[in-house]
């Protein structure tokens, strides 16, 4: 969940009856007072190229069989980073370790390089044992992260904080491409993963509410191998 979204949900319930909504500004504003009234929170600092959460997002989209014209379901990879909260997406049949590896060097591919860590979900194609302190990572995944030289360090279980931007992540992808998908019928798996990252764009290309664009990073989609 996002502010920006809570204001646009408050701004549309607003104008339906009538009223003149607050600035973005004004509501935040009016949040940071009430969350500091009500709860506790401690804002985490992320630097640039530290970090990339992965998971899989809960709603799912469908392609149509044209044999048989029944519905087959397409599960949706998601990878978020913190810092510039850029997000990949993009469309599997299923959710075994063969998607979730090509998931994460798609993900490389689009953010154009590698983080420091990877957390992940703890899901069996990349878990296997789920021990925070000595964690066992399914094999084919290690060899992925010793071949990218980078560290795998899996979420707790049932600890959505550990990966708190993949989760938003996962959340406005549904809200915001998933939703405004799903009535599509597409045959081809290809077809359908176009029209993700065409929206995934349109997202990732939003101006960034709090501050300036971090130098050295594109918004566009890069198109080349690592």
């Amino acid at each position: 969940m996002t502010l920006k979204l809570l204001h646009k949900e408050y701004s549309i319930r607003a104008k339906d009856n009538k009223g003149i909504p607050y600035a973005y500004r004004t509501y935040c504003e009016h949040y940071q007072n009430y969350a500091g009234k009500y709860k506790v929170t401690m804002p985490l600092k992320h630097k640039p190229g530290k970090s990339i959460e992965t998971d899989w997002a809960g709603a799912t989209l469908k392609l149509i069989d044209r044999v048989t014209g029944e519905d087959i379901k397409v599960y949706i990879f998601v990878a978020a980073l913190p810092f510039s909260q850029l997000s990949y997406a993009e469309g599997f049949l299923d959710m075994k370790s063969p998607s979730w590896l090509t998931g994460h060097i798609n993900a490389f591919e689009y953010f154009g390089g590698v983080a420091e860590t990877i957390t992940p979900d703890n899901l069996k194609a990349g878990v296997i044992k789920t021990d925070y302190a000595e964690p066992f990572i399914n094999e084919s995944y290690r060899e992925l992260a010793d071949y990218y030289q980078t560290v795998i360090v899996p979420a707790r279980v049932r600890k959505a904080k550990d990966k708190p931007s993949v989760e938003g992540a996962v959340g406005f992808v549904s809200r915001q491409i998933l939703a405004a998908l799903r009535n599509t019928q597409c045959f081809y798996l290809e077809d359908l993963n176009e029209l993700i990252w065409e929206k995934l764009e349109e997202l990732n290309n939003e101006p960034f509410q709090k501050r300036k664009v971090p130098v050295g990073v594109s918004l566009k989609r890069r198109n080349f191998h690592i």
